[in-house]
């Protein structure tokens, strides 16, 4: 019923690129590179089309250099609102 396919490659001077994609109600597809993040989603039975992107401050990284994909969070959110009971539970 839920199905969730991660993809990730390693790129050049060791950063990394990551691509999710999880196939329930709604497709979608998430990233973050380069202090940004971004996530946008369909779903087919409402014609309904999702895109948010985040860009960062430096504050929002922690000591190794990581940083959460705000993207996905207000994607959610936004989802919800949109569309609401759409969303697989988490």
């Amino acid at each position: 019923m839920f199905q969730t396919n991660y993809f990730a490659a390693r790129t050049w001077a060791g950063h990394v690129f990551v691509l999710c994609m999880a196939v329930a109600f709604w497709i979608t597809q998430s990233k973050s590179f380069a202090g940004s993040g971004g996530t946008v989603g369909y779903l087919p039975a409402a014609q309904l089309t999702i895109s948010v992107v985040a860009t960062y401050t430096p504050e929002a990284f922690d000591n190794k250099g990581d940083s959460p994909n705000a993207s996905q969070t207000i994607f959610a959110s936004l989802a919800d609102a949109l569309a609401p009971h759409t969303l697989p539970s988490q």
